[in-house]
């Protein structure tokens, strides 16, 4: 059995791109009440893990007492006096390009799906307008509220705004055509975004497996995400499974398919793939690992043929329905205002789980047909608040 009472905790910071400096040895404090210092071995860390600023976690096994592990928390800085960097892409770019002017852009987000770039404070992805790219962004990285991220817009003005078309995403259970997962500010402006694999058939199926965004602020675990604005972006045609209740996916992870649709804000007890991140035993609320977000903006976008909802915002906690406090209330400072949204199969404005006294304020919307197609056992309205 092991002889440790308890282990220091460990914190590190490195700048972006570097190696974390992790220590040879962490401080234990035995059943005895004898202190010492115990080498440790630490796991491998991925380069991806700390090119982009954030923090994550580092396991590490101590050498001399058997099935020991701690844990270290690294912080990733952006460099010192680092302003941003801008990337530009274009369907007449090339991956190969450094992506950093509009005469050499990038041609997809590949460099920013699989991590070969994490986005810092100030950095902008910029799409050339007119163009149509097919596909989906998962960014990675945060910025700060002093310096966020920016996803918009580069090129003749008098071209029509940069499209994505996700297409149907089926790369998690929860995805969508932008997906800003567990990562805080980002502003998102100026595109217009579909998730289309056939709409209609899509609409009248309970079989498809995959619940689908346009825009979705996703948060999960202990990750409480801050600083979101969507604005002037038309997101339209989204299609995803049209039951009410849970759906599972095909690793066996979980979700329900009603939070879904044009621009979803969530924090979930799942990750993207619905798979259960915390274990609460028994409990409602693990008070240690509640996800939530702070600081949303959703102004002056079009909303348009959309499942489930229009534009909603949601905490899941893993909750008991017996218990009043079932769902986690961490979020606040909500703002969804001057929007347009029309043909939802579901509600068109949602706004759920606030924190008491949390400033939530939803005004100037208009909202038309919504519960537009029939879907029986469900309950929906134009704004529920």
């Amino acid at each position: 059995e092991p002889m440790i009472r308890s282990i220091d905790p460990v914190n590190v910071t490195t700048p972006s791109g570097t190696y974390p400096p992790l220590p040879s040895t962490v401080h234990v404090t035995t059943k005895e009440n004898v202190q010492m210092d115990a080498a440790v071995t630490w796991d491998p860390i991925p380069q991806g893990s700390y090119t982009a600023v954030g923090t994550f976690k580092v396991t590490g096994r101590l050498d001399n007492w058997y099935g020991v592990t701690v844990e270290a928390t690294v912080s990733v800085t952006a460099p010192a006096g680092y302003t941003g960097t801008t990337y530009y892409i274009s369907t007449s770019g090339n991956n190969s390009n450094p992506g950093t002017s509009e005469s050499q852009p990038f041609a997809n987000f590949d460099k920013f799906n699989n991590q070969d770039i994490g986005l810092l404070p100030g950095d902008k992805i910029l799409l050339k307008r007119g163009d149509t790219f097919n596909g989906y962004l998962l960014p990675t990285g945060s910025g700060t509220a002093d310096a966020p991220i920016t996803i918009s817009y580069y090129g003749d003005a008098s071209a029509p705004m940069p499209i994505i078309n996700g297409g149907g995403t089926t790369y998690s259970l929860y995805s969508a055509t932008i997906m800003l997962y567990n990562v805080s500010h980002y502003v998102v402006d100026g595109l217009e975004v579909t998730n289309r694999a056939n709409f209609n058939q899509a609409l009248n199926s309970n079989t498809d497996p995959y619940i689908r965004g346009g825009i979705y602020v996703f948060t999960c675990d202990d990750y409480v995400g801050y600083g979101y604005e969507i604005k002037n972006c038309y997101v339209h045609d989204v299609a995803t499974n049209k039951s009410s209740s849970e759906i599972t996916g095909s690793n066996g992870g979980g979700g329900s398919a009603k939070i879904s649709g044009g621009i979803i804000v969530q924090a979930e007890h799942r990750d993207r793939f619905g798979v259960q991140t915390w274990q609460n035993n028994g409990h409602s609320v693990d008070s240690e690992h509640l996800a939530g977000f702070h600081d949303v903006n959703i102004h002056n976008n079009i909303v348009q043929n959309v499942a489930h909802e229009g534009i909603r915002t949601k905490v899941n906690g893993h909750y008991n329905m017996n218990d009043p406090n079932a769902y986690p209330r961490r979020c606040s400072n909500v703002h969804i205002h001057d929007n347009y949204i029309e043909s939802t199969l579901g509600d068109g404005i949602v706004v759920g789980e606030n924190d008491y006294n949390a400033n939530i304020v939803v005004e100037r919307n208009v909202v038309k047909d919504a519960a537009k197609w029939s879907n029986p056992g469900a309950y929906y309205a134009g704004v529920w608040v």
